[in-house]
């Protein structure tokens, strides 16, 4: 099914002409045309049908029918606290299939042997949102993962992760492995940077409440780890 992105849903009966960049891509990139069934979505769970009534060069103007029940989210509640990496383009290329896999939240956070945050924070967050929202309109899902860049320290960090879940994960190389719980509704796992966590900073989470669970006997990128970690939560806990 034909998707499109619009800041929030009209009611239905309703038309609405879509901004030029929806516009572009449903017509020129998915190649839609009038009569065409399609779905709107909002970001937040909303999602409606509707029709394309007119196409007028990059302009398509919609017509907006029945709500369609918010049924396609994993019943997990999966964040995921990644390290800065040290090449931005690690987390553009990361970000979509952790859309895809059902991922929530997502922290960005800076540890010793990570990258760090840039002073162009905003600009920076407006991109990494338009690349989750193209994976939302893909994959299916009606609900946009939300985007936090961690300005406080580590620990900080684990504290607050371990107060909203039920359950935090640690995926590190070189501590021995624990048993994560049997089931839980809500995870938060922990992925390092090439080279992983310090001594300190593994402790820090184990510390409070973390368990380590190791992904395999090979050492694994930080894009792979971060990919592996949110199959295995979901295929553990939520719907895969």
């Amino acid at each position: 099914m034909k998707r499109a992105w619009v800041p929030s849903l009209p009611a239905a009966g309703s038309e609405l002409t879509l901004d030029a960049a929806e516009s572009h891509h449903l017509l020129k990139v998915r190649r839609a045309r009038p009569g065409d069934r399609i779905e709107l979505i909002d970001g937040r769970g909303g999602l409606v049908e509707a029709e394309i009534v007119n196409a007028d060069r990059d302009a398509a103007r919609v017509r907006v029918g029945a709500a369609l029940p918010d049924n396609r989210e994993s019943p997990l509640t999966l964040t995921l606290a990644l390290a800065v990496p040290q090449q931005r383009a690690v987390v553009d290329e990361l970000l979509p299939g952790l859309v895809q896999l059902g991922v929530d939240s997502i922290y960005l956070a800076a540890v010793e042997y990570g990258g760090a945050l840039k002073q162009d924070t905003q600009k920076y967050q407006a991109r990494l949102t338009t690349i989750a929202r193209n994976a939302l309109k893909q994959c299916g899902r009606a609900r946009l993962p939300r985007l936090t860049l961690w300005n406080r320290d580590w620990p900080a960090l684990c504290e607050t992760l371990a107060a909203a879940h039920e359950a935090m994960i640690l995926c590190h190389p070189s501590v021995d492995s624990g048993a994560p719980p049997p089931t839980a509704q809500s995870i938060a796992l922990l992925v390092g940077p090439e080279g992983g966590f310090t001594d300190g900073e593994a402790a820090a989470a184990i510390d409070r409440g973390a368990v380590p669970v190791s992904l395999g006997p090979r050492v694994l990128k930080m894009e792979t780890a971060a990919i592996c970690a949110a199959h295995w939560a979901q295929t553990r806990y939520g719907d895969m």
